[in-house]
């Protein structure tokens, strides 16, 4: 079942919060702490706190599209224009494969966002790690556990250097 999402009110632009952190439960659970926080802090103001595991990015024609993953089977769909302004945010509850996603885009989106053959496909994670890093303004690393083997420091060296 999808349901459509209140758009923020005249948004002109859009900033991603990336939140990178290791994954072994403590650290998890802060993470989603902080990113339920921010959420609820700036929810519908083009303000999008992202935990990079629990995110899928698609290119769809020319449109870039955001799958928030909230449990195991509620996901919130973000559409934005190539230039990342927000079209565009569904919930969806049920099993999503790519062929009822698809379905779903060219349902209900103008056909003049997407071109008239197109499919979506997922990005890599290179892909994805450097459409994030271009579009956050902020890029925050939680490191409360010593003991793991550091991904998220990778992560943001992968950042500084590309």
């Amino acid at each position: 079942m999808f349901k459509r999402l209140p758009q923020p009110e005249q948004v002109n632009s859009v900033g991603f919060i990336l939140i990178l952190g290791s994954f072994d439960p403590q650290t998890k659970e802060i993470l989603f702490k902080l990113k339920r926080g921010l959420s609820k802090e700036y929810g519908g103001s083009g303000i999008y706190p992202i935990l990079l595991d629990e995110t899928e990015a698609y290119k769809f024609g020319n449109l870039i599209v955001l799958e928030e993953k909230l449990s195991y089977k509620t996901v919130n769909l973000h559409v934005f224009s190539e230039d990342m302004l927000p079209i565009e945010s569904y919930i969806y509850t049920g099993t999503l494969s790519l062929d009822n996603f698809e379905k779903f885009l060219k349902d209900r989106l103008d056909p003049e966002l997407i071109y008239q053959n197109a499919t979506p496909q997922k990005m890599n994670v290179i892909h994805k790690l450097d459409a994030f890093f271009e579009a956050s303004f902020s890029i925050l690393v939680i490191r409360h556990r010593h003991e793991t083997r550091g991904g998220e420091i990778a992560e943001l060296m992968y950042a500084l250097v590309r």
